[in-house]
């Protein structure tokens, strides 16, 4: 499993990266789908576990 984040805009940490989500989610996830997308052992995506906002 791919998984591209471990929280959203909530934060869980004082200096996690719910600081920097509106700036970089989608260029984040764009990024690891690229570079991951041809993996052999990569199955299954995940953008998000245990997020606050689900």
């Amino acid at each position: 499993m791919d998984e591209a984040f471990d929280m959203w805009e909530k934060g869980k940490t004082e200096n996690d990266y719910s600081l920097y989500w509106d700036a970089w989610y989608k260029r984040d996830l764009e990024d690891m789908v690229l570079r991951d997308r041809n993996h052999p052992s990569v199955f299954i995506w995940s953008i998000g576990n245990e997020v606050v906002e689900q």
